[in-house]
């Protein structure tokens, strides 16, 4: 099988995205970078994708996020996303491993190890 060269992360942002996505803080959700559940009792449950983690750790204010399923170019520069998370080929690679049951610990392995 043939070695897959992923893009390397900055190591600030790379510390600070694997550490929030091993905090506990972030519950987990999928097709969305940001999604607020709201439940009968007007309780909100806020879910996220990996992506939208990281979009968090780059002060993307969440209500920016819900209404989007990626980060986009624009983000990117009004919020100093790395060029690597704003890729469109990297962004499926990552939503599709988070989406694939991968725990937010699991993929925060997986991002140390490869990226």
């Amino acid at each position: 099988m043939k070695k897959i060269d992923y893009p390397k992360l900055p190591k600030t942002f790379k510390t600070k995205w694997v550490k929030a996505l091993r905090s506990g803080k972030y519950k987990k959700g999928t097709g969305f970078l940001y999604l607020p559940w709201t439940f009968g009792n007007g309780k909100i449950d806020d879910r996220y994708c990996a992506l939208g983690v990281a979009g968090i750790v780059c002060g993307v204010p969440k209500n920016k996020m819900n209404l989007h399923i990626n980060l986009n170019e624009y983000m990117g520069k009004k919020y100093n996303i790395p060029k690597e998370i704003i890729n469109d080929d990297f962004q499926h690679i990552i939503a599709t491993k988070s989406d694939d049951r991968y725990s937010f610990n699991k993929l925060a392995n997986w991002i140390e190890k490869n990226l």
